[in-house]
């Protein structure tokens, strides 16, 4: 099985927003959550997640360029939502909020998330309704956007 690591992306409203967040908190720590060590638990758990679900679209997608798909992928994660690999980032990023508490980090992750589901997906769903037409908006009517 050929697997194309170019399919498991890191979107970049989600670097920004992680490298942005992350340095704000260095700079003016502002905790989100009260103090608690179960967020060393929790938080790991939440990334652990998310990079599990970016992984299964990556293998699921195999050889299909995500880019310029050959063909549309709606098995695993995308049977249940049509933006898993961003769905992904965001779990990514609520646990980087979570392990270090961070106002900023929730802050730049609802911002990334945000511009992903106005400006990106929009653009991604209107390509694929020219690719593939009739089968894109059958899939689309079937699985929600997220969850």
């Amino acid at each position: 099985m050929k697997i194309l690591w170019s399919n498991f992306p890191i979107p970049e409203p989600f670097i920004i927003s992680f490298v942005a967040g992350g340095i704000l908190q260095i700079i003016e720590p502002a905790p989100v959550l009260p103090p608690s060590s179960l967020w060393f638990l929790i938080g790991p758990i939440l990334i652990l997640a998310g990079v599990a679900i970016a992984t299964w679209c990556v293998a699921i997608a195999r050889d299909n360029d995500m880019e310029q798909p050959a063909a549309l992928v709606t098995g695993g994660p995308y049977a249940i939502c049509r933006n898993p690999m961003y769905l992904s980032w965001a779990v990514i990023g609520i646990g980087l909020t979570v392990l270090f508490n961070s106002l900023w980090l929730a802050m730049a992750t609802l911002v990334a998330t945000i511009y992903i589901h106005v400006i990106t997906i929009p653009r991604e769903e209107q390509a694929l309704q020219r690719t593939f037409g009739t089968q894109y908006e059958t899939y689309r009517k079937r699985v929600r956007r997220w969850l």
